[in-house]
């Protein structure tokens, strides 16, 4: 039995025909028809996220009750009359000089500490350069200024936009602009006393971090505190340590820098953590009372040496006598800041000395000019 075809069959039949007669037609409408839903269900996925996404232009905030004005009225006051003044946060000290400690001086959670353990993973990915002199052995990075990283740049910006403003007022010192960079102080590095007076420098600053959980705030056992000195009548430091403050996470610390304001960074003695600040100055015109004062000199009671002709070979292992031995020796120092010689003296004079010194029941018996002291210059071989 004869069937008949319609009119739509006859279409198909001739759509099949021309698909085979060339394939790569229908894959490539195909792939045209794949390849615009595949973008289609990209793009959208793509838009939702953006309208999803959370943007934080400002990662680091200054803690809102700092810039309160009840707080900038009464610290100004203080500071102007050169008052003491501690609230639940913060307090102003006024000996041995001026200086102020903010607690929780940028907004973090006070539990996560996110912020500020932000900040301490980009210290970890910073360029660090030693610092090592007999002054002082640290590790310390390039200016703030140049750093691109999101909290430290965010922090930089804080100081110069909010901090710096805020500064002058609590103060009253004209400020002009803002030096930062980040220090990490390892078990035994320290920094000893100096007062910060140089060039243009008007307020001294640091602001530490301790995020870690159970190091939070540090304590006399971990060392690290920045210790603080009166000054004598000859506006010299006078030892021991007048006050100490310990680091803490998430403070600042400052003062105005002037001819007292003599301190130093003790010992790191803790093994557990660094000390890790981020620290600087910001830098105004100089007044008057700023220009350093011609240093007086002290009568320190030293003894010269005598106008005595010595061997030095009498004294010191000759292995130390030899020149390239002194060459290398000064290479160390020159690289490293120190040098340990072992069995420097000679056993002859190491002897003497060692009997002398244990026998000896003199006080101060190295600046006395007694004749155990001229039996060591001249021992007996």
């Amino acid at each position: 039995m004869d069937e008949t075809k319609s009119p739509e069959m006859e279409a198909d039949k001739q759509q099949e025909q021309a698909e085979l007669r060339n394939p790569a037609e229908k894959s490539t409408q195909v792939a045209d028809s794949e390849d615009g839903a595949k973008r289609a269900a990209e793009d959208e996925p793509e838009i939702n996220r953006n309208k999803l996404r959370r943007v934080d232009a400002e990662p680091v905030r200054i803690n809102r009750k700092y810039m309160e004005e009840g707080f900038r009225k009464e610290f100004s006051q203080s500071w102007s009359r050169s008052e003491a003044l501690r609230g639940n946060d913060y307090q102003l000290r006024s000996e041995p000089f001026q200086v102020a400690v903010l607690q929780e001086f940028i907004e973090d959670d006070e539990d996560v500490c996110r912020v500020t353990r932000e900040l301490e993973r980009e210290f970890t990915e910073m360029e660090w350069k030693r610092k090592q002199m007999d002054l002082y052995e640290f590790y310390q990075t390039m200016d703030l200024c140049a750093v691109t990283k999101e909290y430290l740049s965010g922090f930089y910006s804080n100081l110069k936009e909010k901090v710096m403003p805020l500064m002058q007022e609590l103060t009253g010192i004209k400020l002009t602009h803002v030096s930062a960079s980040c220090s990490m102080y390892n078990a035994g590095d320290y920094l000893l006393v100096h007062d910060d007076l140089l060039t243009d420098r008007r307020i001294a600053f640091v602001f530490y971090l301790s995020p870690w959980e159970g190091h939070r705030e540090w304590s006399k056992e971990h060392g690290g505190a920045l210790e603080l000195f009166r000054a004598d009548e000859n506006i010299l430091p006078v030892f021991p340590v007048t006050d100490c403050i310990y680091p803490k996470n998430n403070q600042l610390v400052f003062f105005k820098v002037c001819e007292r304001s003599f301190h130093q960074v003790g010992e790191v003695t803790t093994f557990e953590y660094p000390r890790l600040t981020i620290n600087g100055w910001f830098h105004g015109p100089v007044d008057q009372e700023s220009v350093p004062h011609t240093s007086i000199i002290v009568d320190t009671h030293y003894f010269g040496p005598e106008p005595e002709g010595m061997q030095l070979s009498e004294w010191i292992n000759n292995v130390y006598l030899i020149d390239e031995v002194k060459h290398n020796i000064q290479k160390k120092v020159e690289m490293f800041s120190e040098v340990s010689l072992e069995e420097f003296l000679t056993s002859d004079i190491f002897e003497v000395m060692s009997d002398t010194l244990c026998t000896s029941t003199r006080p101060h018996v190295g600046y006395q000019r007694s004749s155990a002291f001229a039996e060591v210059r001249h021992p007996r071989f």
